[in-house]
């Protein structure tokens, strides 16, 4: 005589979900386990002297408000000063009526208005020419990480000055109209 099996109870639909969310957290950790035990860049890959630098440059970016641009570019390494400098520079070349001021605690030219800001971050240099600025040099900065009123130039790569010399005389004459209509 063959013996039947015995058919378990019906499960609940709350039974059977609260198993498969039981199952699905044992499983998480196992994942996250995974990927945190995998490296992003092998220490092969990585100079430590670049390394280096990048925590300096992380670090200067999270410093303390300074009240000047002198001072927010002397905490930088060296290679990053010589390209805030350069940017600076370019700038006051540009716009020589403009005014240097620190807004937003990074470095700002002024004339009628907020004319561009730049800053140094751990892996490119910030330029803020507003959103205009972009919108009128969109083609010429198909290569590079955009916002509305913001541009990332990789610290890794050759920066285009000239096409920042190029954004911040679109973005003199842009203010210096905007000057002439408020008189």
């Amino acid at each position: 005589m063959k013996r039947q099996a015995k058919s378990a109870p019906p499960k609940s639909t709350a039974q059977v979900a609260a198993r498969k969310t039981k199952t699905a957290k044992e499983a998480a950790p196992k994942k996250a386990a995974k990927l945190v035990s995998k490296p992003l860049v092998t220490s092969k890959e990585k100079k430590s002297s670049d390394k280096a630098a990048s925590s300096k440059v992380a670090a200067a970016a999270n410093a303390q408000p300074v009240e000047s641009i002198d001072a927010y570019i002397g905490q930088f390494p060296r290679t990053v000063q010589e390209i805030l400098g350069r940017i600076r520079k370019l700038i006051a070349k540009a716009a020589p009526e403009a005014e240097e001021a620190m807004k937003y605690q990074i470095p700002t030219f002024v004339l009628n208005g907020n004319l561009v800001h730049f800053a140094a971050f751990e892996h490119h240099v910030g330029l803020y020419p507003t959103p205009s600025g972009i919108v009128q040099f969109q083609k010429e900065l198909a290569g590079y990480k955009t916002a509305k009123g913001s541009i990332q130039f990789p610290l890794d790569q050759e920066i285009p000055y000239a096409l920042i010399q190029q954004i911040v005389e679109f973005r003199v004459e842009e203010n210096r109209a905007k000057g002439k209509k408020k008189r």
